[in-house]
């Protein structure tokens, strides 16, 4: 049996085994002076029949619509803290993240010891991730205390439109080709030098070659 124990107490409603709060109109519960609280000791279940809206001081912060479209705005801020896996996936559209025009930094694992991962070489299947585009004025890649590894299975450039292109090591560096010729060009002029008095040497191979230097 449904019945109503206090209007103006701690627990307005009570029900046993179930109780519904019904109205063939709006239906409003306020909480004048005091805080709303809404308990289940399973599950508690928030159903519209045309969306929700869930406000905070008459404006909305989350509505959903009769197509299920989910908008979370008008926040200050928003922190999502999980101690398990957190995981965002579209089956039949893009992910944007930072998309809007709105210039503000964009952090990803800035804290914390973390592997961070961009793309799949395999996928599910056979399909891997086809593209990897990073656009930037300026783009700095640093390894503090460990290298730097690029490698590609098929052709590859690193080309400067302007100014210029330095490669430095701090230690010895092999510059080679597993296959054919290794060319070096220059639009102007051309110098190999070593510090100080060591050698330059050219052509010391253990086996016999042809040196060209000039032409006729």
């Amino acid at each position: 049996m449904n019945s109503v124990k206090r209007i103006n107490g701690h627990e307005d409603f009570s029900s046993a085994p179930t109780g519904k709060l019904k109205a063939s109109g709006s239906y409003y519960v306020i909480a004048d002076g005091g805080s709303a609280v809404l308990k289940a000791s399973t599950n508690a279940v928030l159903a519209g029949g045309s969306g929700f809206k869930l406000k905070e001081a008459g404006t909305a912060i989350i509505e959903c619509d009769t197509s299920r479209n989910l908008d979370m705005k008008n926040m200050a801020t928003l922190d999502v803290d999980t101690s398990g896996a957190i995981q965002i996936n579209s089956s039949g559209g893009t992910i944007g993240i930072g998309n809007d025009d709105v210039d503000q930094a964009l952090n990803l694992g800035t804290d914390g010891q973390r592997a961070i991962k961009i793309g799949t070489a395999s996928g599910t299947g056979s399909t891997p991730s086809t593209s990897v585009d990073i656009d930037a004025v300026t783009v700095t890649v640093d390894a503090t205390s460990g290298g730097v590894s690029i490698d590609a299975a098929a052709a590859s450039n690193f080309t400067t439109s302007a100014g210029a292109l330095t490669l430095t090591s701090a230690a010895a560096t092999t510059w080679s080709t597993s296959a054919g010729a290794l060319t070096i060009d220059s639009a102007g002029v051309l110098t190999m030098d070593t510090d100080g008095t060591d050698n330059i040497n050219l052509g010391t191979e253990a086996a016999a070659k042809t040196i060209t230097i000039g032409s006729d």
